[in-house]
């Protein structure tokens, strides 16, 4: 992991280099560009401020690598074959920003992703109770001053049936968005990982097979809370950077995160695998997890 300070120095880096640094990758590394492995992009809210730029930078990605279909993803996982596109698309935490990017953006593109949801925030009485929710589960105790008044609205259910209505996928990402690695009680650590998704179907009258770790670093993930997903849901979705290999059978699944307010050509190195290597203990961590 990089400190706070190298951060912003790191992408003035990548984004000077950027097409050097591509092209060596594109003739080095064998998982960029190849049809045997793919990439998820995790994206959470989107400013009302940063809606162009997040139409922007999903136009380029569209472009230059495609993105696959969620009803597709068992065939990648399941079956060893080859594919077009190497980029899948998710969102975490259930903002109504959600909803405003499917709408305005996917939509035109033919763009379809994965959409997980908190039912505990979607579930919230009143836009004071949204923002305390925000508060205390999503931004984990720390100020979303970042968000504007409308920013701190979560999607609605009538929302969330016009999401499958388009041709989305809907996840489980528990009820209340706890670190589920620091729940000692079992009931609790049930409910929230399968009561969730069991609640989604019953609400939306359609199969979870998705589940999303809140937080989703190595350090909110841990075994007792793994195994309890795997018992409940094919796929289990971590925030832990790297590749996803074509015909693995794995119910772990990695993702990258971005901000689409970054430069393009960041964004690009970010999620064809450019910080993956970073990220290869914590990966180890998790598939022991699986294995034992």
């Amino acid at each position: 992991m990089y400190s706070k300070t190298l951060i912003p120095f790191f992408k003035k880096i990548v984004i000077l280099f950027a097409g050097v640094l591509n092209q060596i990758r594109r003739l080095t590394s064998k998982k960029i560009y190849n049809k045997k492995y793919f990439f998820i992009v995790m994206l959470h809210d989107v400013a009302k401020s940063e809606i162009k730029k997040c139409e922007e930078t999903i136009s380029k990605l569209q472009n230059e690598f495609g993105f696959i279909d969620p009803q597709y993803f068992s065939n990648l996982i399941n079956d060893d074959k080859k594919i077009n596109n190497n980029l899948l698309l998710t969102f975490d935490d259930g903002f109504i920003s959600n909803y405003i990017v499917a709408k305005h953006i996917l939509e035109p593109l033919g763009i379809k992703a994965i959409f997980f949801i908190p039912t505990g925030f979607i579930d919230c009485k009143s836009n004071e109770e949204q923002e305390e929710f925000i508060y205390k589960n999503i931004y984990n105790g720390k100020s979303s001053s970042s968000l504007s008044k409308i920013d701190k609205i979560a999607l609605s259910w009538s929302q969330i049936y016009e999401l499958l209505d388009m041709g989305h996928t809907i996840g489980s990402h528990t009820i209340n968005h706890y670190r589920l690695s620091e729940i000692d009680d079992i009931n609790i650590l049930k409910e929230e990982i399968i009561s969730s998704g069991d609640y989604l179907e019953k609400k939306l009258n359609i199969k979870i097979n998705h589940f999303a770790y809140p937080f989703g670093e190595i350090n909110s993930i841990n075994k007792k809370a793994l195994d309890i997903a795997k018992n409940r849901y094919k796929y289990i979705h971590s925030g832990i950077r790297g590749a996803n290999i074509v015909g693995t059978n794995s119910s772990i699944i990695f993702r990258e995160a971005i901000n689409v307010t970054d430069h393009y050509n960041y964004n690009k190195f970010v999620i064809t695998g450019g910080l993956s290597n970073y990220y290869y203990k914590a990966q180890k961590i998790l598939r022991e997890f699986d294995s034992t």
